[in-house]
C-alpha cells in the first residue's frame, strides 16, 4: 500500500511541476490547463523515470478510485 501512495505522490509531483514548467516557459496549450498538466506529468513520468508506466498506472487507479468515492476531490 505504501507503494501505491508513494507512486500516486511522485506523480502530484510531476503534475505541479508540470504547471510550473508551463508557466515558467509559457508553454501552449489546448483545452484546460489542469488536463495538460496531467499530460505532461505523464510524459516526466514516462521519460525520466525508470518506473513511470507504474507510476501513471497508480495515480490513475487512484484518481479512479476518488470517482467512485462520496468525495468528489482529494483533501489537500
Amino acid at each position: 500500500m505504501f507503494d501505491f501512495v508513494l507512486k500516486a505522490e511522485i506523480w502530484s509531483f510531476y503534475h505541479e511541476l508540470a504547471h510550473a514548467l508551463i508557466d515558467a516557459y509559457r508553454l501552449p496549450i489546448v483545452g484546460k490547463e489542469e488536463e495538460a498538466a496531467d499530460d505532461l506529468a505523464v510524459v516526466i513520468a514516462l521519460e525520466y523515470t525508470e518506473n513511470g508506466y507504474k507510476i501513471a498506472m497508480d495515480s490513475a487507479e487512484l484518481w479512479d478510485l476518488f470517482s467512485k468515492s462520496d468525495k468528489k476531490e482529494p483533501e489537500e
